[in-house]
């Protein structure tokens, strides 16, 4: 069969199924290598005619960003001839993401939010483009990102039709994989409809919102909220100026408060440390120093020195950035005001080097703790979390001064303490703590983040809900993130995505992290096709395309 480049380039049919291709070159093919763009696409339909006969169908569950991540990566690679995308809502972002108050601002600056592996620029470009200039440091409002990922997710839609990817996307919320005897997997959803796949990528991200078992009685009570999202919602069932009892201290507490004491209600926060994240001014990828990764894995999490190593080891790596120690970067006040206003300072007066390491000391000890043991994994990962967790949670230098503007009229405070129980008044909630303390509130927002997602494995079955009456495990996780019913079991082709990728990737919690994952999962797949095209009678077109790429 005789194929022109420039018809196959340009069409918007599949491509031929076809075992064998014959390339028929011409001057406008020539004049199209010119172009990377045009060569790359030219690959991309050559990889789709050739691998039609493969018949690859992947399943993707969850449609929040590492679901989108992993479908552009599909598309761009063109390793599979159908993707079928399961979501019980629309596409782009979980709750975070589908902020709309531009008061929340991404926790991670411009230069690591990219949806696409390679292209750390992009969304800086999108920025532009879109009217939103920013540097690679600056913080944007999440309603930006989400619009990002939205239309780089369409533009996959629109190549994925172009190159004749079949795509289906199923709104439903999946709950057990079943493997068939077929050398396939059957997704069954809670709404009696089931998805078969050969290969399966679940990206469900976080679970349900974390709530205390003390606060469980109270939520059918119209005051008492889940959650702060979404956001416009909560504020629109406020009476005006509340006084609002938001539980938690990390980053879903601070977006409470900057809504709440934006709108001119009052925002008590609380929680067991009585502490907030630390403050930054950037987050980037390119650390500016060294990491010494050896003495890492060297560390015994066993040892009672193990976070001082750890602590002296990133101390260590940071000190030369400008030749200061860590203890000049962090404030250790008791009082959690004071404590941020002078790691604000700090933070304005660009004496944070921990934040240009931190990403790299974060996937160092990521790769540490894959290559653990799961019981000696379970040691070391609350310790390094007790050191590193202020500042992988750090939030953005403007949000800090907003926080330190309500604490200063009033509007803002916290205190260390945990919610006991309540009774309800005509004048609002009287609410006791551990402590002893009682207090008063208009209203309560649980904010403590979300449960962490498990896939429990059952004989041939892999649950995303624990399942009901029968013994169920958790189901291992390797290092490259794919599935098995055990640790040493033969693995499925089945791979976790994103934040629910925590029981083998526990520290990976950014964007860029998640888009690595999708392109690491996705070239496994392109691996496979290697060694077909290897075993098959393509060797014209291996020829042919190296040519074009020369």
């Amino acid at each position: 069969m005789i194929v022109s480049l420039d018809a196959l380039a340009a069409s918007k049919k599949s491509p031929p199924k076809c075992a064998g291709l014959v390339i028929r070159t011409g001057r406008s093919d020539r004049k199209m290598r010119s172009s990377c763009r045009a060569r790359a696409r030219i690959e991309s339909c050559l990889m789709r005619a050739i691998l039609n006969t493969n018949k690859r169908h992947v399943a993707i569950i969850g449609g929040g960003l590492a679901g989108v991540a992993a479908f552009i990566e599909i598309v761009r690679t063109a390793v599979a001839c159908d993707v079928s995308i399961i979501d019980p809502r629309s596409y782009g972002g979980g709750d975070g993401f589908r902020a709309s108050d531009n008061r929340l601002l991404c926790n991670t600056s411009v230069e690591t939010m990219s949806a696409l592996y390679g292209q750390r620029d992009d969304f800086r470009e999108y920025l532009r483009s879109n009217g939103h200039p920013a540097s690679a440091d600056d913080f944007v409002p999440r309603r930006i990102a989400f619009e990002y990922v939205k239309t780089r997710y369409e533009e996959a839609c629109e190549e994925a039709t172009r190159l004749g990817i079949g795509r289906n996307c199923i709104k439903g919320t999946a709950f057990r994989i079943d493997r068939q005897e077929n050398n396939r997997y059957r997704i069954a959803l809670t709404n009696g409809r089931s998805v078969t796949a050969t290969h399966v990528l679940i990206c469900i991200g976080h679970g349900e919102p974390y709530v205390p078992n003390e606060l469980r009685p109270y939520l059918a009570e119209a005051h008492v909220y889940r959650c702060p999202y979404p956001e416009a919602a909560l504020l629109s069932r406020l009476a005006p100026r509340s006084r609002v009892l938001v539980l938690g201290g990390r980053l879903s507490a601070i977006d409470a408060a900057l809504v709440l004491c934006g709108e001119g209600h009052t925002a008590v926060l609380t929680s067991p440390s009585g502490q907030l994240p630390a403050v930054r001014t950037a987050c980037p990828m390119t650390p500016r120093v060294k990491l010494d990764t050896e003495a890492l894995q060297a560390l015994d999490p066993r040892s009672d020195r193990f976070r001082r190593s750890l602590l002296r080891l990133f101390s260590r790596a940071i000190f030369p950035i400008s030749a200061r120690t860590l203890s000049k970067q962090t404030c250790r006040s008791l009082d959690p005001i004071d404590r941020l206003h002078q790691e604000t300072n700090l933070a304005r007066d660009g004496k944070v080097d921990w934040q240009y390491s931190i990403g790299q000391f974060l996937d160092a000890g990521n790769r540490v703790l894959a290559a653990l043991e799961p019981d000696i994994r379970q040691i070391a990962f609350p310790q390094i979390m007790s050191i590193c967790g202020r500042y992988l949670f750090a939030f953005p230098l403007r949000s800090a001064e907003a926080i330190l503007k309500f604490a200063g009229e009033g509007r803002f405070s916290i205190r260390a303490d945990r919610f006991k129980e309540m009774v309800s008044a005509r004048s609002g909630s009287v609410v006791s703590f551990y402590s002893g303390h009682t207090d008063t509130f208009d209203a309560i927002v649980c904010a403590t983040g979300y449960e962490k997602r498990c896939v429990w494995a059952t004989g041939n079955s892999f649950h995303l809900l624990r399942p009901d009456g029968e013994e169920a495990a958790p189901a291992y996780a390797a290092p490259d993130l794919r599935l098995s019913a055990k640790n040493g079991s033969p693995p499925e082709r089945i791979w976790l995505c994103g934040a629910c990728a925590y029981p083998a990737a526990p520290l990976e919690s950014a964007v860029y992290q998640f888009v690595r994952q999708a392109h690491s999962i996705v070239a496994t797949l392109g691996a496979e096709d290697a060694i077909l095209r290897r075993s098959s009678s393509s060797h014209a077109f291996d020829a042919a395309r190296e040519s074009l790429l020369q």
